[in-house]
């Protein structure tokens, strides 16, 4: 029965939740969804929960998505729109009355979410947690955000700015990249960009190195040590049209293992 529950839940979360740095701008006074625009990272802390489903009983488990580099874009209207890289459940929204933040990811069945006081636009911690078919679990520690900025000229310590803008021109010009390996796929993410999505934001003008971001993988069995986890590196990628967050994944023999842009 608890391999029926097991199973139930690994189908509703993102595959790697159950179970890398700069420098951060200075803090200006937070008052509206434009000042939140930009590339951030969420540090989420893992949730012990238990769940009671029909006709399976009871399950306990822990729900951990560890740091998350996303970009936060406002185009008008009450909410901004927040496009994470890992595992995520698709794009999310943010909303601000007042100093209240709400960002929320998912749908009815679940929903993971933060809820914060924006005392500035740079960084904030936080009430992180998520809600399994209307059941509320909230995490014991705070989620934290902040904030980045990179300068144009800062050093591409991972050294793949010009895979980054190459992989790119491949994707404009028409050719489709996968993600390789199942473990790319999962963590990642499943959607994988289009060549007329990015064509569409013009020549690529800079791949500035923000970060290493990672996903956790789940012990492959009960009982077992937590694998390490996945890594990928990130870049913030200005096109003559736009901007996107992108992330790249080399595998062992260095040949382009995953890419993804949000």
């Amino acid at each position: 029965m608890r391999t029926v529950i097991a199973a139930a839940l690994l189908f509703v979360f993102p595959a790697g939740a159950l179970a890398q740095d700069t420098m951060p701008i200075e803090t200006i006074q937070s008052d509206g969804l434009d000042t939140l625009t930009g590339i951030w990272k969420f540090a989420f802390p893992s949730i012990r929960f238990q769940v009671s489903m029909p006709l399976m009983g009871r399950a306990s488990g822990t729900y951990d998505m560890g740091n998350s580099f996303c970009r936060v874009t406002h185009e008008g209207g009450d909410a901004a729109s927040v496009n994470c890289l890992g595992d995520m459940l698709g794009e999310g929204t943010a909303t601000l009355e007042k100093k209240k933040l709400h960002i929320a990811w998912g749908s009815m069945m679940l929903r993971i979410f933060i809820d914060t006081k924006l005392e500035n636009s740079a960084a904030f911690s936080g009430l992180f947690g998520f809600k399994l078919m209307g059941i509320q679990h909230d995490a014991d520690a705070p989620v934290t955000g902040q904030r980045f900025t990179v300068a144009q000229g800062a050093p591409d310590s991972a050294g793949k700015a010009g895979l980054v803008s190459a992989t790119l021109a491949q994707l404009a010009a028409g050719a489709t990249i996968t993600q390789n390996s199942t473990l790319a796929w999962q963590h990642l993410a499943e959607a994988t960009n289009t060549s007329a999505e990015i064509a569409a934001l013009g020549k690529p003008e800079a791949a500035l190195y923000v970060g290493e971001g990672t996903s956790r993988l789940p012990p492959a069995k009960k009982g077992d040590p937590a694998p390490p986890p996945l890594l990928y590196s990130v870049y913030q990628v200005e096109f003559a049209g736009g901007q996107r967050l992108c992330a790249i994944r080399l595998g062992g023999d260095g040949a382009l293992d995953g890419f993804l842009c949000v």
